[in-house]
């Protein structure tokens, strides 16, 4: 059983005219997905996810974001952060910042590899 698109308030020449302005492709292809919904061009988020060509769970998390606060909510994400290796332990890093202050430290950054 397919869930009800929501209730689109914005017209789909004004989603049209911020589709066209806005420079995030995220953001445009949100617009475009609430664009097709609100000028009937889809009736379905699997019709809209197919046009698009994300899936269409994609598309659910969309309106479901829409649905829950409007535009302004349905056009925000977070880019994911690449994940942090900590390269070197903490008691190391400050033993070499130690090392760095000293002036007969280091000669070469070679040597800093190899210590």
């Amino acid at each position: 059983m397919r869930k009800a698109m929501p209730r689109i308030t914005e017209s789909a020449d004004e989603l049209q005219r911020c589709m066209k302005s806005d420079l995030d492709p995220k953001k445009r292809q949100r617009l475009h997905a609430l664009y097709l919904a609100a000028s009937g061009q889809a009736r379905h988020r699997q019709e809209i996810a197919a046009l698009l060509g994300v899936h269409r769970h994609s598309v659910a998390a969309w309106f479901r974001a829409y649905a829950e606060g409007g535009l302004g909510h349905a056009l925000r994400y977070q880019r994911p952060l690449p994940p942090r290796h900590q390269r070197i332990t903490a008691a190391a890093l400050a033993a070499l910042q130690a090392k760095l202050q000293d002036p007969h430290g280091f000669a070469s950054y070679h040597q800093i590899r190899a210590w």
